[in-house]
């Protein structure tokens, strides 16, 4: 009797909707009706709060696109040369003889008019162009890593060889990455027009890719004369150098920044709606709530010997109701 007794006094000043007419119906018909309704109203709110939990765990994101109009840090510009090795020089050497026949080939197989074996790959299996310029920077790998670090330096480009002029905002560049191994670490103090100071982030990397390497043409002094004007210095520029403007196109830059959309404060907000609207809850029923739990535990941890009401010693010992 005395688990029954709690559950009827929590049932009589409980403010959950329906566990009050449940306990206070006159008749079995209204009691059942309120009990199919709190069922019902139950059932629904343990449905919210499965779609709840659902949408929690996918962890929906909404994405903020925000533009912004200021200064900024200029990029570093790094010019890779995919052919780092000097005619003059392979062509020389008896050591270099494998990347000499290497590059013949390429250039064979661009012209398409590759007549010997093709024992690269470059021309019988290679399909579109970016497969044969890999397959050929593979193998330029390949056969260089068979010779010493002392037999390579000769025939490499140095810095000032491969960079002949460099100005920044009109000025003359600082030395940066003069090495063709490792990059020093110096920054310029000058700034563009616009104010952008120039910085090591934002990384670009420009690759200067020269096909056909010739010979410097032998200096050669005479009067220029007013007709026939000898082009070979100009050809020889146009095909062996290159002239790189680094810019800003635009000084705007976007910034996308994602936030979830339904988070902990998001389900929290359901969750209190949810339980007022199905069930009546709030947080004074909350608390009602955790004191039937734990009357029923110290019930379950006296062994049912916890009392519920006063007995009738008790009752006739009380002056209150005398």
């Amino acid at each position: 009797m005395g688990l029954l007794q709690i559950l009827k006094d929590f049932a009589n000043w409980s403010t959950v909707c329906g566990v009050p007419h449940i306990a206070n119906a006159e008749t079995k018909r209204w009691r059942f009706f309120w009990s199919v309704v709190f069922i019902c109203m139950v059932s629904m709110f343990i449905y919210q709060l499965y779609i709840m939990i659902s949408k929690f765990i996918k962890f929906p994101v909404g994405v903020n696109t925000e533009i912004f109009f200021e200064e900024q840090p200029f990029p570093v510009v790094t010019v890779c040369n995919s052919n780092p090795y000097k005619l003059s020089v392979i062509s020389n050497d008896s050591k270099f003889k494998k990347i000499l026949k290497l590059m013949d080939t390429y250039e064979l197989a661009v012209s398409k008019s590759l007549t010997s074996a093709d024992t690269y790959g470059l021309y019988e299996r290679m399909a579109l162009p970016y497969e044969r310029d890999q397959r050929a920077r593979e193998a330029l790998a390949l056969e260089a890593a068979q010779l010493s670090e002392a037999t390579l330096k000769p025939a490499l480009y140095t810095f000032d060889e491969l960079i002949t002029d460099c100005t920044f905002s009109g000025k003359k560049c600082s030395a940066y990455g003069n090495s063709l191994h490792e990059d020093t670490t110096r920054r310029t103090h000058w700034k563009l027009a616009s104010s952008v100071v120039v910085k090591e982030i934002r990384l670009a990397s420009v690759a200067v890719r020269i096909r056909g390497s010739t010979k410097v043409p032998p200096i050669f002094g005479a009067i220029q004369p007013r007709t026939n004007f000898p082009h070979t210095c100009r050809d020889w520029y146009e095909n062996n150098a290159l002239l790189l403007h680094v810019f800003f196109e635009t000084l705007k830059y976007e910034l996308y920044t994602e936030s979830p959309s339904y988070g902990i404060s998001a389900v929290l907000n359901d969750l209190g709606g949810h339980a007022g609207l199905w069930l009546g809850l709030s947080v004074i029923s909350v608390v009602e709530v955790c004191g039937l739990i734990l009357l029923l535990l110290m019930y379950c941890v006296t062994c049912g010997k916890l009392k519920t009401r006063p007995d009738d010693d008790e009752f006739e010992a009380d002056e209150r109701i005398k």
